[in-house]
């Protein structure tokens, strides 16, 4: 079987060990599906998603499995890593292969969170791909699937005569669980160079909706004891054949003709039996796509409202890929529903489906080439998410600081604001490719033997700052745990810190550093710096142990 992409999932047989993925997948398997979703926390997701029986019957299978969403996805893609690198072996040849440098990057969805990108490295760790990028033959790259898009469709387009300097391209990248919107602006045409226009945006509202929102259809027309009679290996076929590979690709509108559909469970035929057969109208649907269109189209329209507000001109392009936009009923309900559309193109056939997965070997040879013909350059991208540092706030001042967070320093010897957020990165922000944001810090040391602790925390709240002198506020619920970076205070660099005093005439001294963050769209990298000196692997290390996880606030927060 010769296809561009594989289906994302597995089964497992009894013991606990893999037995099929992909397309190896039978009727008589029971696979995990929607496997990316288990990397995101439920309370992420839209509430009629985590509480569809779909997920619920996933979560099940998960914990009856006692596997982590991490091993599983780890488990997936050490098995499609295996196939994928076994035919570039046959295709290019074994010598030849091993002999070359490889680049493997990794596309992930925009919208997800720092945690759920996280589990998706520790994943790769899990599938000994990420392992590999410590040879110096391989490295590792990251790269958002509505950017990757955008890189495949600008190579697509080539050299067209309507494409300016300043023109605005929204991609929208409707995928099976998620929705990403993104824009470009062109900034150069020779070379190509991009810069992000407008925060992007998204929603977990993919096809997979549409896949529960069937499953429900379909539970109401057979009613409740012929549907509990369809499940089972039978149920999957069905759904494959006559859904996943019929109704759902050929549906158009209210006007597709009746599908019929025969219902999979049996009887004796000597008994004169007959699987049923039922007729699905297309009004029936109509409600399912039209919720879920409609989603996407408020996601469309505020991309270009937001480059009509921040440039004063619309978007030049509109461009629709993924699996899901493939659907030529989604684009037709865009061109109906979203005002001031820009021209608007959907390539036919297999190419939306892809264009992610080609969008990351044109970043991945672009990187590996000097060729000017394979080179488009992401000059910035606008920060999602706020990203900052825990800090205590010397000295405590009523006008500014929470008095819930008043506490006394032992070491300076007066009174600090605790546990304060200090942002470097805030949302809609622009960020410098390659260029670090470097975020000077300091620790009161009393002894050789502390640990030099930086936990980096981030939020989706839109900040307000009651100090204009710092971008600070109080640590709340909304601030949640990226990792700590950790490094040992080496005794002869203790020895040359400069020695300060309290007021009370107690000794400490101050240790300054700088934490420089350099990103490329969804890899956040971070370096310490000691006197302009890197603090090595040997000295740091990045715990993730508490990725995701939230203080609890206090009362009246």
């Amino acid at each position: 079987m010769d296809k561009q992409k594989v289906p994302s999932v597995i089964a497992y047989d009894k013991s606990g060990q893999p037995a099929a993925w992909g397309y190896e997948i039978r009727y008589s398997h029971t696979p995990l599906k929607w496997l990316k979703l288990l990397l995101v926390e439920e309370d992420e997701l839209p509430p009629h998603l985590s509480s569809s029986a779909e997920y619920k019957s996933l979560k099940k299978q998960v914990k009856a499995l006692r596997k982590s969403p991490v091993t599983i996805i780890g488990d997936y893609l050490r098995l499609l890593w295996a196939h994928a690198w076994s035919q570039i072996k046959v295709s290019e040849g074994e010598s030849f292969v091993e002999a070359c440098k490889l680049k493997i990057v990794v596309t992930l969805p925009a919208i997800w969170s720092p945690c759920a990108q996280q589990r998706m490295r520790e994943a790769l760790q899990v599938a000994g791909i990420a392992g590999r990028a410590d040879d110096h033959h391989v490295s590792l790259d990251f790269v958002s699937e509505p950017e990757a898009a955008i890189l495949a469709s600008l190579k697509s387009m080539g050299s067209r005569e309507d494409v300016e300097d300043g023109d605005h391209f929204v991609i929208c990248d409707a995928g099976g669980g998620t929705v990403d919107l993104i824009t470009y602006v062109i900034e150069s045409q020779d070379p190509l160079i991009v810069k992000e226009s407008v925060r992007g945006s998204g929603l977990v509202c993919g096809s997979v909706h549409l896949d529960e929102g069937f499953a429900k259809l379909l539970k109401t027309v057979v009613g409740r004891d012929v549907y509990k009679k369809m499940q089972g290996p039978g149920l999957h076929e069905f759904m494959n054949l006559h859904w996943e590979n019929g109704l759902k690709v050929q549906y158009f509108g209210r006007d597709t003709p009746p599908y019929p559909l025969t219902l999979p469970y049996s009887g004796s035929e000597s008994e004169g039996f007959r699987s049923p057969e039922i007729q699905i109208q297309g009004y029936d649907l109509e409600p399912i796509y039209t919720r879920i269109f409609e989603k996407v189209a408020r996601l469309v329209q505020g991309q270009i409202n937001k480059v009509v507000e921040e440039y004063d001109e619309t978007p030049k392009f509109l461009i629709l890929v993924g699996g899901f936009g493939q659907s030529e009923y989604l684009g037709k309900c865009l061109k109906d529903q979203v005002r001031d559309i820009p021209e608007f193109i959907q390539d036919a056939g297999e190419r939306p489906w892809t264009a992610v997965c080609r969008g990351a070997v044109v970043k991945g040879l672009a990187e590996c080439s000097d060729s000017s013909d394979l080179a488009i350059i992401v000059n910035s991208r606008v920060a999602r998410v706020n990203w900052g540092t825990v800090t205590n706030i010397s000295p405590f001042e009523n006008d500014i600081h929470d008095p819930r967070d008043r506490e006394w320093c032992p070491v300076e010897q007066e009174w600090q604001a605790k546990d304060q957020v200090k942002w470097f990165i805030t949302i809609g922000h622009p960020i410098e490719a390659d260029r670090p944001i470097v975020h000077p810090c300091w620790q009161a040391l009393t002894g050789a033997d502390e640990d030099i602790v930086t936990e980096i925390v981030y939020s989706y709240k839109m900040l307000e700052f009651k100090d204009p002198r710092a971008d600070v506020t109080r640590r709340d619920s909304s601030v949640k745990t990226l990792c700590e970076i950790r490094w040992k205070n080496l005794l002869e660099k203790y020895q040359k810190l400069p020695e300060m005093q309290t007021t009370t005439g107690q000794s400490f001294r101050r240790l300054e550093y700088d934490v420089h963050l350099t990103t490329q769209g969804v890899s956040l990298d971070f370096i310490v710096y000691h006197e302009h000196e890197v603090m090595g692997q040997g000295n740091v290390s990045l715990n993730f142990d508490g990725v995701g996880l939230a203080v609890k606030d206090e009362e009246g927060a």
